[in-house]
């Protein structure tokens, strides 16, 4: 085989950024850079932001800079924001097309940070890597792998060491910093994994044989148990010195800012040098920024990328609370002289001593710093508090070479001298009076007080204010006992409380300082456990849109009735056309007010409901009987009629007469009566619901009187009435231009139907006697008719005026007469203008 060539490129301050790259073979290698028989020396370069489009694939291997056959170094440079499947920031490997003689490759990084770099995303869990080395043996030292979105921080086949490194918040809980798949080793020296799910993982569960670990002076977050280190083949070897499992408290725990505070374990925690298998190794005199390791010079070198300006850590502290009780904080006190603290121990590399101060606004103006040796607890005595006034503990603590802490501060301690007062109680909200059948009675309070209830008590007596043997005022609690509630009302069960006793609620708190309240009584209730006595309930239907609803005989001889409601239903006692309605107390009925909101169904049945509750809210009920509902309410009548009473009807014409009815009807009765005893013929005819008709068969007797009444009008709620009466006058034969005489014009009439044959005009036969004569023409004109009208002519010349006064004399309402031996007097109705008298005696 023949040895490679290798170039050695320089690449020195480069910004190398947002490229979109293609591939052959549908590959899509190195974003940033690609190197391939290469010994290049990447210095001071800035590769970020490379990632293809939607449009094109996703990168598959080195989103940042990917490597083969070749020996990169790169050192003080920015690896971010790439995104690859693979290696999202770098991509290394050797040949893996064949073996022939290259060089094995071996990777350096230096100072540098690779931050931010991103799997595919396309994916439904996390992949890829910030760093992918295989088959090479690496080299980090100085470096930054950190707040990348990647399954680990980096994965590496072949022997690593990882040198004052810090790796962070890769993968967060889903992956690990480290993935080493390998049987070679993996050194660890001052250096923080921390932040991610497992701090070291075996990538390769095939593996032949198990690698060796060495750590030493490192964080490593859950210490060795962090590390899953079993595989098929057996467990790794694991050589470990100085692990701390601790937060290293980051400055700020950003990317750009990695730097350890001053209270992080990892300042002075790490080794200038060490010697693993044979090999060298020693912290790097600068760390990531340039900066001298150790700082200062005769000081241990700081774990991670970056080296602190302190030799030694401050003491770090942590919580403080008022009071001496782990289990609870105190927030509040009465007592005026003393105040106490307790807090955790400050975490350093030495004894720690503590100092305290109190003060009001400020850290020690009540009193100034204090020392208190190494205790983690103490209590000012001999104070002067005041009322209504916060008061903060603060404590501080110094180290064996004099470095101070941060200062910690309580929330503070609130005294509070005052009792709270409880100004009013009483039975629910409205201060019942009477409690009844249901016996779940509230007592409601109203409380001032400066700090607020810690505690509510209540009891139940039948003494109001008592004192005990000492004077003192006390309440008796011989119904129900004290018992706690939580709020400034309570619900009390009245089921062993009897009628005919006053009882009265109690009250007392406590305020969270301690202080507790005089006890207090309310004005006391009663008990009332049986429902009003039920009265009687009528429904009357006034108007078409209006109901009365009346009661009586509803009683409570107890508490008393205290309100009435109402309600209306198509079922006895249902409330589903009106709901239950407050009506007046005073009341003994309530008018329903039907409209267009509100409207009944004509011919339904409805109920109504009258609801009756006393003081002690017991209710009783009463229900009417069926009302059925009268859209059109009362008696059916005639509301017209085609034919008005007092018309005339012709003698040889059948009279059509339309009846309309004021709703609709289901029946009725008719009857026809004549003044001269003439049988009259008619037939009847239901029209609609609201119409009929009563046709009267002509021929009929002359100068009749006919009467026609309606009986029996009966509409489909059974309601009827009677004695529709309709009177009308027949006219009389042979007068033909009807002006009730029998005169020239009549006779003309008469001879031009005679002349012509016209059986319009034609008289006869006729049975009876002038002028009441019953014609039957025979439809001929012969003597019988012209004896007809002779008949009726010399009637009429034989009883002048006797026609005009028969037809009129029963129009009208009857006239007032006084009739004497030799007078008569009539009385014409006011406002007559005219008068003529016809007077016809025997």
């Amino acid at each position: 085989s023949t040895t490679a060539t290798y170039t050695s490129p320089t690449l020195d301050n480069l910004i190398i950024r947002d490229n979109q790259i293609g591939g052959g073979d549908n590959f899509y290698y190195g974003g940033g850079i690609y190197l391939e028989f290469s010994k290049a020396i990447i210095t001071g370069c800035t590769i970020i932001n490379n990632t293809n489009s939607s449009q094109a694939k996703i990168i598959d291997a080195g989103g940042g800079i990917y490597f083969i056959k070749s020996n990169p170094k790169i050192s003080n440079s920015t690896i971010g924001y790439n995104v690859a499947a693979t290696g999202a920031g770098i991509y290394g490997e050797t040949d893996h097309y064949s073996t022939d003689n290259y060089l094995r490759p071996r990777f350096t990084i230096k100072s540098t940070k690779a931050i931010g770099n991103t799997g595919d995303t396309t994916q439904s869990s996390i992949n890829s890597q910030a760093l992918f080395i295989e088959s090479s043996q690496s080299i980090l030292e100085n470096c930054l792998v950190v707040d990348n979105n990647v399954k680990s921080g980096i994965e590496t086949s072949q022997y690593t060491a990882i040198i004052n490194s810090t790796f962070a918040n890769n993968g967060k809980t889903e992956g690990h910093d480290i993935r080493f798949s390998s049987s070679d080793s993996l050194v660890i020296m001052n250096s923080i994994i921390f932040g991610n799910g497992k701090s070291i993982d075996n990538g390769d569960t095939t593996l032949a044989s198990p690698g060796n670990i060495f750590i030493y002076n490192s964080i490593l977050e859950d210490g060795i148990a962090g590390i899953n280190q079993t595989i098929a083949s057996g467990t790794w070897t694991i050589a470990s010195e100085y692990i701390l499992n601790a937060d290293p408290d980051f400055e700020t725990k950003s990317t750009e800012n990695y730097n350890l505070d001053r209270y992080s374990v990892g300042i002075g925690a790490g080794t200038a040098n060490r010697i693993v298998d044979d090999k060298s190794f020693s912290a790097p005199e600068t760390d990531i920024l340039g900066n001298a390791r150790p700082n200062p010079s005769s000081s241990a070198p700081d774990i991670g990328a970056y080296e602190s300006k302190f030799s030694n850590r401050f003491p770090k502290s942590f919580t403080i609370s008022d009071g001496l009780s782990d289990d609870q904080e105190l927030d509040y006190t009465n007592t005026g002289t003393s105040l106490s603290a307790h807090w955790k121990q400050f975490d350093d590399d030495s004894t720690v001593t503590y100092e305290y101060a109190i003060g009001t606004g400020v850290l020690n103006n009540i009193v100034d710093w204090t020392e208190n040796a190494t205790d983690t607890s103490v209590t000012a005595m001999e104070l002067s508090l005041v009322n209504d006034t916060t008061y903060n503990f603060s404590v501080r603590g110094t180290d064996n070479i004099g470095q101070v802490s941060d200062t910690i501060t309580t929330d503070g301690v609130f005294v509070d001298f005052e009792i709270p007062i409880i100004n009013t109680i009483s039975e629910s909200v409205n201060d019942l009076d009477w409690y009844g059948l249901e016996r779940r009675g509230k007592i409601v309070t109203v409380i001032s007080d400066n700090t607020g209830i810690a505690k509510y008590e209540y009891s139940i007596s039948t003494v109001a204010d008592s004192v005990d043997a000492s004077g003192k005022p006390v309440i008796d609690d011989n119904v129900l006992a004290w018992f706690k509630g939580d709020t400034n009302s309570v619900s009390i069960n009245l089921i062993d409380l009897i009628e005919g006793l006053n009882y009265y609620s109690n009250a007392r708190v406590t305020d969270f300082a301690g202080n507790v309240s005089e006890e207090v009584s309310s004005d006391g209730f009663q008990m009332d456990l049986k429902a009003p006595i039920a009265g009687t309930v009528t429904k009357t239907q006034i108007a078409p849109d209006q109901i009365i609803l009346s009661w009586s005989g509803f009683s409570d001889q107890t508490s008393g009735i205290s309100q009435y409601e109402y309600s209306l239903g198509s079922q006895s006692g249902s409330a589903d056309v009106i709901k239950r309605t407050i009506t007046d107390e005073n009341s003994d009925s309530t008018v329903i007010q039907l409209n267009d909101s509100l409207k009944l169904i004509h011919g339904n049945t409805y109920y109504g409901t009258i609801y009756a509750a006393d003081s002690a809210s017991n209710e009783t009920a009463a229900t009417s009987n069926k009302l059925v509902y009268d859209l059109y309410f009362g008696e059916p009548s005639i509301a017209n009629v085609s034919h008005e009473s007092g018309s005339r009807l012709n003698i040889l014409d059948d009279a059509n007469i339309t009846f309309t009815v004021s709703e609709p009807f289901a029946s009725y009765s008719a009857s026809i009566e004549s003044s001269v005893g003439d049988s009259i013929l008619f037939t009847e005819q239901f029209m609609d619901s609201t119409q009929f008709s009563i046709n009267l068969q002509a021929p009929f007797t002359s100068g009749d009187d006919i009467t026609l009444t309606i009986n029996e009008l009966m509409d489909y709620l059974g309601n009827s009435s009677d004695n529709h009466q309709y009177k009308y006058s027949v006219s009389f034969l042979a007068d033909y231009d009807a002006d009730s005489t029998i005169g020239m014009l009549d006779l003309s009439t008469f001879v031009e139907g005679w002349d012509t044959n016209n059986p319009k005009y034609e008289l006869g036969p006729v049975t009876g006697t002038a002028p009441h004569f019953k014609p039957a023409p025979d439809g001929v004109f012969n003597n019988r008719d012209g004896m007809a009208f002779t008949r009726m002519w010399y009637w009429d010349k034989n009883k002048s005026g006797k026609m005009l006064a028969k037809l009129l004399a029963d129009q009208g309402p009857a006239i007032n007469t006084t009739i004497s031996n030799d007078h008569i007097l009539i009385y014409p109705p006011m406002g007559t203008q005219a008068l003529e008298i016809l007077m016809d005696y025997s």
